[in-house]
C-alpha cells in the first residue's frame, strides 16, 4: 500500500504545483477514509499516517456503522486497542445509528440483518467520502460487508 498512497500523494502534490493560481499556499491534504475494521482498515490506515512526508498533510477519517463500543462488540476487534488508538488520531469520526444488539446471540438472524444494513450504510457514507476509491480484497466470496 505504500507505494500506491505515495504515487497518489505525488500526483496530488503535482497537480496543485502545476496549478498553483487554484489552490490555497497550505499543503495539500490527503484524507483517507476508512472503517478502522480489523485487518486490511487499520493496516490501511496506519500505513497512511506513517508514510506522510513533507509534501502532503495526511489523515484519517473514520465512518463507523455504530458507535465504537457497540462496533468492537458487532465485528468483534481483534485488536480494540488498536481500533480506538487510530479512532483517536482521526481528523473527524462519522457514527452511523446502526444496530449492534448486545440482547441477542451473534448468529441470531435478526442481529445479521441489522448489522449487515449498518455496514452497507457504511459502505455507502464511505464512497460518499471519496474521491479515489481504494478497495482491498482478499478474493474469497464473503458476506455482506466484509472483503
Amino acid at each position: 500500500l505504500s507505494p500506491l498512497f505515495a504515487a497518489v500523494e505525488a500526483a496530488v502534490t503535482g497537480v496543485v504545483a502545476r496549478d498553483r493560481g487554484w489552490y490555497s499556499e497550505a499543503k495539500p491534504r490527503l484524507t483517507l477514509v476508512s472503517g478502522l475494521a480489523d485487518g486490511a482498515d487499520q493496516i490501511a490506515s496506519t500505513t497512511f499516517l506513517d508514510g506522510a512526508d513533507a509534501t502532503a498533510e495526511r489523515v484519517i477519517a473514520a465512518i463507523l456503522p455504530f458507535a465504537p463500543d457497540a462496533y468492537c462488540f458487532a465485528s468483534p476487534m481483534a485488536d480494540a486497542e488498536r481500533f480506538r488508538a487510530l479512532l483517536g488520531r482521526a481528523a473527524y469520526v462519522v457514527e452511523l445509528d446502526g444496530e449492534a444488539r448486545r440482547d441477542l446471540p451473534p448468529d441470531a438472524e435478526e442481529g445479521r440483518r441489522e448489522r449487515t444494513a449498518a455496514y452497507r450504510a457504511q459502505a455507502e457514507v464511505m464512497q460518499r467520502h471519496a474521491d479515489i476509491l481504494i478497495v482491498v480484497d482478499d478474493g474469497s466470496a464473503g458476506a455482506a460487508g466484509g472483503t
